[in-house]
């Protein structure tokens, strides 16, 4: 929870949904070396964790990496194939590397928060199950709302997937 700021005291997830812009201004001043109190350096960090960063140039120009990613395949393999892309664009570049080289085992489900582990978590009240025990827990630890329907996470439970091959 942001303690500081425009922002202060709304959980981080909230911030992120309702304000890409001020993402792009903390990470930002985060990357010019601004000294930056210890909430917003926390922030910026959840930022970069959870979503990626924002671009800040082009047709995409403040949306999240890990939205880009998902919904602009052609642009974000474009991106990953420059091989002198502007200040403004290396941060995307090396992220949409960094996601492609993540093994994916097909038919897999894929956290939505990290694009990296396997959900294995259901949100109560909800139950939307879209992430890995790790971010669901951090979600729930900082008061974050489910990010599927944006109700409030009372609860992680973790789930078990019994494979077609196992008795």
């Amino acid at each position: 929870m942001l303690r500081c700021g425009k922002h202060s005291g709304r959980p981080f997830a909230d911030v992120a949904a309702a304000d890409p812009s001020y993402c792009a201004w903390v990470l930002r001043e985060k990357a010019n070396g601004t000294r930056l109190s210890r909430d917003l350096k926390a922030f910026a960090s959840y930022v970069q964790d959870v979503r990626g960063g924002v671009l800040v140039v082009g047709g995409h120009s403040g949306r999240f990496f890990d939205e880009v990613l998902r919904d602009d395949a052609d642009y974000a393999e474009w991106a990953a194939s420059l091989e002198n892309p502007s200040k403004l664009m290396v941060d995307f570049r090396d992220y949409v590397k960094k996601q492609r080289k993540r093994p994916r085992v097909e038919g897999s489900d894929i956290c939505s928060v990290c694009l990296d582990r396997t959900i294995d978590t259901a949100f109560v009240p909800c139950g939307h199950m879209t992430a890995c025990l790790s971010c669901a827990r951090r979600l729930h630890a900082d008061g974050t709302s489910c990010p599927i329907c944006r109700e409030g996470i009372g609860d992680v439970l973790q789930t078990f997937l019994a494979g077609a091959g196992q008795s």
